[in-house]
């Protein structure tokens, strides 16, 4: 799929809308996107927009394994 095509199947979604998915506080969200620290997102108009595979991408780059014998976290 090129850049110009529109993958319907992974619709965009709204700040508020993300901010209730990821369980964070609107004012969270924003505040990674102006540090660039939060998940991708398009501009549409003046509106930023998610796409929920960003989403789970920028989730699953988060992960943290925990070594279940010890307790502590280990490298994913």
């Amino acid at each position: 799929m090129t850049h110009t095509e529109l993958n319907t199947s992974d619709p965009l979604l709204c700040r508020r809308t993300v901010a209730e998915y990821l369980g964070v506080k609107l004012v969270t969200l924003e505040k990674w996107a102006q540090l660039g620290t939060g998940p991708k997102y398009i501009k549409v108009g003046r509106l930023p927009r998610y796409r929920k595979s960003d989403l789970d991408r920028w989730l699953n780059e988060r992960t943290i394994e925990t070594d279940t014998s010890s307790g502590f976290p280990t490298a994913a």
